[in-house]
């Protein structure tokens, strides 16, 4: 709703209560209204009663009567002097208080804004202005501008200001254009369902049987089937699936199935989709297989000269120490092929293997580049530490970005690349990896353990990889890590093989707790026992779920937050939208940028303001020798981390594991979560809830299959 800022109630730093006018009275619900304003709370609100606001959020009873909590509110551009002085300055744009808003309005006038869009370099003309400060207020700038014909289009169907703002972060200038030619481009943003963008479009008198409508469901029926892992649909099941869609609540059908087919064809034709053998794919996701498949036949029938390194790898074992037949033969299967698989569970020695490959391929080719990578930072990390040399994620190794793509990869000129955790490589990310290598340069090594959670993107690359039948394959299977008479490992093995018989000790504890309180404030009892006892970097809560019911990750982390790093009078704070950070907090990293990868955690050690009063966080990442600082905004992209989701723990280690197990996750409860999660624990492990959860968890296992045809085109 369109409003007016009245006055402030109460304000403590980014937090404020205030009250507003409305442009519109009707639009409240009844009692909101007193006095002329209603009452609105939020963080980062313009105090200004010369700015027009677009405001939206949710109406709250509270104590103080009916109160909008506001989840984000955006300034209309005004015109009058004191308008634009005031939207200057609101805080809406970075770096500009009051005297740099008269400085701006005094050298440009109402021409300002204008001046911003289309020669903003004449900003720095005035005395303050920076070229970093200009690019934070273009940006800024850019997409509070773009708001303003979204809202217009959107509003009148209760798209949210927050949806309204990932409209214009995918399409930027143009997404009022898009939107309005074509409003099922809305399902390619994350939050926009199918029924919500065909309300849209039905509004804007796009026929039931329009061609675009049908297209848009067909995409948006793969698309959901990638969310959930799969790389392709059976033809047969995509087309009746966005039939259905496309005519639910409808009296009679208003798509028919040759509609559906039709469209198919076309959009077959326009390469926006294809397939084969029956399966139906989004056109990237099956270039992203075929390219791979194809590769890996490169390697495959690319020649090996045979290398005898048995006199090596006695040497190695008089120098270091024994090594099991199993990790000889991966040794020996590295040096024969130009590329090979080594797979097994954690402790089994694929780190030991992967040092003794890298010793010996130093003696026997001199002059050998060899490349380390993995998915992750911490796994790359972890790599680093147990061979000794460095390693990157394949993000930094291969110089590419979130959006880059097998055309645009550069050829990596190594002799040798291994890569470990491949099981959390999804198809997109293994594709450009196989984009960068040259068979006829390069040796390959994949490292990685099968029997873990697949990768969060779509595909099943390491398992396909392995079932081909194609590549040859070692399997570790003898545990070293957790030492003699562990039971660690061996429960791991069990769930692996679905026997639900577990063993307990105190070191692998079951604590019974059928209600969900009582579950809760038992992980929490025994967390707090376990961080004092090997420190709050080594023990993590690990949950099936992040934000729903009393067990997950968001309600441990509130809690947490409290008993480990409760506020007091001389620690800083940041807040940002709904989230407190404190100095001290145990956070972690939730998208990847040029510093940090995507699920790396560590410790707050700094919030202070920078020369223009603007608040700052300083994050000390494990196993990284630098502060990374980060502004406001960059802290969206930060979560606290005393709790994480098991997905979100794979390439981690810990000395302690903590996993609260309720039949109330039943959607999630399968063998493969429950594995990666106990075997994330070095020495202890221990599991809060109901057996029969346990039970559930080491004998679901139909629901890990994923549609994709990469092992069977190799």
């Amino acid at each position: 709703m369109l409003a007016t800022y009245n006055r402030t109630i109460f304000e403590n730093g980014d937090f404020s209560v205030c009250t507003f006018i409305p442009d519109d009275e009707s639009e409240l619900p009844e009692n909101a209204l007193k006095y002329g304003t209603f009452v609105g709370i939020g963080n980062n609100i313009p105090h200004s009663n010369d700015v027009q606001l677009m405001i939206d959020g949710e109406w709250k009873t509270t104590k103080y009567g009916l109160q909008m909590e506001i989840s984000s509110c955006i300034s209309v551009l005004p015109k009058t002097e004191e308008g634009i002085i005031a939207f200057l300055s609101s805080g809406v744009l970075p770096h500009i208080k009051n005297k740099m808003a008269v400085r701006l309005y005094n050298t440009f006038g109402d021409k300002v804004f204008s001046i911003l869009e289309n020669n903003p370099d004449e900003w720095l003309k005035v005395r303050g202005i920076t070229k970093k400060k200009l690019e934070k207020i273009k940006e800024a700038y850019t997409v509070n501008y773009g708001y303003q014909d979204l809202v217009m289009l959107l509003a009148p169907f209760g798209i949210s200001v927050n949806k309204i703002k990932k409209i214009v972060d995918k399409f930027g200038a143009e997404a009022c254009e898009k939107v309005s030619e074509n409003p099922y481009v809305l399902f390619t943003i994350k939050g926009f369902g199918f029924k919500t963008v065909d309300d849209i479009a039905t509004k804007t008198n796009t026929p039931k049987n329009d061609p675009l409508r049908i297209r848009g469901a067909l995409e948006y029926v793969l698309t959901e089937a990638e969310k959930n892992g799969h790389l392709c649909l059976e033809q047969e099941i995509l087309r009746q699936q966005a039939y259905e869609m496309l005519n639910d609540g409808m009296e009679t059908p208003v798509v028919t199935i040759n509609d559906v087919t039709n469209v198919i064809i076309q959009m077959a034709k326009d390469e926006i989709l294809k397939g084969d053998n029956g399966f139906a794919y989004l056109a990237s996701n099956y270039d992203n297989e075929v390219f791979s498949a194809r590769k890996i036949r490169q390697f495959l029938n690319t020649p090996q000269s045979p290398v005898n390194v048995s006199s090596k790898i006695i040497n190695f074992e008089r120098q270091n120490f024994p090594l099991a037949d199993r990790q000889k033969d991966a040794i020996k299967q590295f040096f024969n092929n130009r590329f090979s698989i080594i797979t097994g569970g954690p402790g089994t020695g694929k780190s030991t293997v992967l040092k003794a490959i890298l010793e010996i391929n130093a003696q026997v080719y001199e002059k050998s580049e060899v490349l380390l990578l993995a998915p992750t930072g911490k796994a790359a990390r972890r790599m680093a530490q147990a061979t000794g040399k460095e390693a990157y994620t394949i993000h930094s190794g291969l110089h590419i970005m979130e959006d880059t793509d097998i055309s645009s990869t550069k050829n990596l000129e190594f002799d040798t690349v291994i890569v470990d955790e491949v099981s959390m490589c999804d198809m997109k990310i293994f594709s450009i990896l196989m984009s960068a290598l040259n068979p006829n340069k390069t040796k390959l090594l994949l490292v990685g353990d099968s029997d873990q959670l697949p990768s969060v993107g779509a595909g099943n690359v390491l398992n396909e990889l392995i079932s081909c039948g194609k590549i040859p394959v070692t399997r570790l299977n003898l545990v070293y890590r957790q030492g003699a008479g562990s039971i660690i490992p061996i429960n791991a093995e069990k769930i692996n093989t679905g026997d639900s018989r577990l063993l307990y000790n105190s070191e692998f504890m079951f604590l019974n707790a059928d209600e969900p309180s009582l579950c809760f404030d038992t992980v929490i009892e025994n967390y707090m026992k376990e961080i004092h006892r090997v420190g709050i970097e080594n023990v993590c809560i690990l949950c099936p779920m992040k934000s729903r019911g009393e067990n997950c990750v968001n309600a441990y982390n509130k809690k947490l937050q409290e008993l480990v790093n409760p506020p007091a009078q001389n620690k800083p704070e940041m807040k940002v939208k709904t989230s407190v950070f404190r100095q001290g907090d145990r956070v972690m990293q939730t998208k990847n940028n040029e510093f940090v990868s995507n699920g790396e955690a560590g410790i707050i050690v700094k919030i202070e303001k920078d020369e223009d009063e603007e608040l700052l966080c300083g994050i000390k990442f494990d196993g990284k020798p630098d502060i990374i600082w980060y502004d406001v905004e960059e802290m969206a992209n930060i979560t606290l981390a005393y709790s994480i989701t098991i997905h979100k723990s794979q390439g981690s280690e810990y000395k302690a594991v903590i996993m609260p197990m309720m039949k109330s996750f039943y959607i999630m409860l399968k063998r493969n979560l429950l594995y990666t999660a106990v075997t994330r624990a070095k020495s202890k492990v221990i599991i809060v809830g109901q057996r029969q959860a346990i039970f559930i968890a080491v004998n679901k296992t139909e629901t890990d299959k994923r549609n994709t045809q990469l092992g069977s085109r190799i």
